[in-house]
């Protein structure tokens, strides 16, 4: 498979290794899956395969034909003819919604009624009010999760590069404060057409909602653990076929402190034609403690391809004063082969099961993590003079 056809199915086949087919426990996980979208096998089915404590149970879709279709193309024993009848399935314990973002918010809401936790494809909702409607239903259902699917977030290249940035790696000097960051996140060919759901302002649809939610969320999380304060400067490059859709967008948000972090997100990126050339990014300047630094930045970390390190990653640590290269990891601690989605199933999975631990938990993103987020999308579009979507 050539590296195109990789990032046409937009991260399906590129996150996939060949499955490893376990005996289900005695006590599985029920998932049934609203929507037979193309991100599921690579996102779920796959990843459930090789988790005994998952059954992939059953699948609604726009049309039973296209469901029936699904279903047997990926060993799903269970079709439903409408997503009600998924939701309201007392076998299932999980729905897990990989359909368009407009309908996210409503499809949650069904879900924690019917009393499922959900994993919910990113972003939660069109925007930061919609996603409250949530926060609102779930305070009567404590006992239900929901969480948004920021897999990279779970992978041990992710956990290390956080280990990082918190001076938790005692081979390099301790980090004192971030003074800039720096991340970029393209895709290259323009492989999304006009009729594509991401294209498509009626679906919430747009650049920020797909790839940028994914580099404000890195920020956040990954980088700074704290909310920007404001957005300095956002300039969207909008679509020929409809000014309200962002192609790309270049924006500065303010974090704490007075940190400024630089974003570059684009479904117009360059060619590419290694994986060595990476279309995610983030870089950190630092000023660390070690002796002789005297407040001026002397650390460049940097993280390539933090979406799917699975498939090709690279983790650096750089003096900037003398161009020595302090730490240069490919590999990390735990199982960085497998990929991102089956380290975020195995976390939720035990989250629903009642077995996660802290460290599975912070790894996860949940409502207020979500908002936060969201309302940082919301702010960059107002920024750039476009409308926030609407589900």
């Amino acid at each position: 498979m050539s590296i195109l056809e990789k990032i046409r199915i937009a991260g399906g086949a590129t996150h996939t290794l060949p499955p490893n087919v376990l005996e289900k426990s005695s006590s599985p996980v029920h998932f049934g899956i609203l929507g037979a979208a193309a991100i599921a096998p690579a996102a779920l089915i796959y990843p459930a395969l090789s988790n005994p404590d998952v059954v992939i149970y059953a699948i609604a879709a726009r049309s039973i034909q296209k469901a029936e279709v699904f279903a047997k193309k990926h060993g799903i024993p269970k079709v439903h003819s409408t997503y009600e009848d998924l939701i309201n399935d007392p076998k299932i314990d999980v729905v897990y919604i990989p359909s368009p973002n407009s309908h996210h918010v409503t499809q949650v809401l069904a879900c924690i009624k019917a009393k499922k936790h959900v994993l919910c494809e990113k972003p939660l909702g069109a925007n930061a009010a919609e996603c409250t409607l949530i926060l609102d239903q779930l305070s009567n259902y404590n006992s239900i999760n929901v969480v948004e699917a920021f897999h990279y977030r779970t992978h041990p290249a992710a956990l290390y590069f956080r280990k990082l940035l918190t001076s938790q790696v005692p081979t390099i000097p301790s980090i004192k404060r971030i003074v800039k960051a720096d991340i970029k996140f393209m895709i290259p060919f323009r492989i999304f057409g006009q009729d594509d759901i991401r294209n498509n302002l009626s679906l919430a649809g747009g650049c920020m909602m797909d790839i940028g939610c994914y580099a404000i969320n890195a920020a956040r999380k990954l980088v700074f653990d704290a909310n920007p304060v404001r957005v300095v400067k956002a300039i969207a490059k909008v679509a020929a076929f409809d000014p309200e859709i962002d192609e790309a967008m270049e924006f500065q948000l303010e974090f704490p402190g007075g940190v400024l972090a630089d974003f570059h997100v684009s479904f117009v990126g360059p060619a590419f034609t290694s994986l060595s050339h990476a279309v995610n990014y983030v870089g950190v300047s630092v000023i660390s403690d070690a002796e002789g630094t005297d407040e001026v930045t002397d650390l460049k970390l940097s993280f390539k391809n933090f979406l799917a390190p699975s498939v090709w990653h690279s983790i650096s640590v750089k003096n900037t004063k003398t161009g020595e290269t302090l730490l240069r990891e490919g590999k990390t601690p735990g199982d960085a082969k497998m990929p991102t989605y089956w380290h975020q199933l195995d976390k939720f999975t035990k989250l629903v099961k009642k077995t996660a631990t802290d460290d599975d938990k912070a790894a996860l993103t949940f409502l207020d993590d979500s908002i936060e987020n969201m309302r940082v999308i919301d702010m960059v579009y107002e920024k750039a003079g476009l409308k926030a979507r609407v589900g």
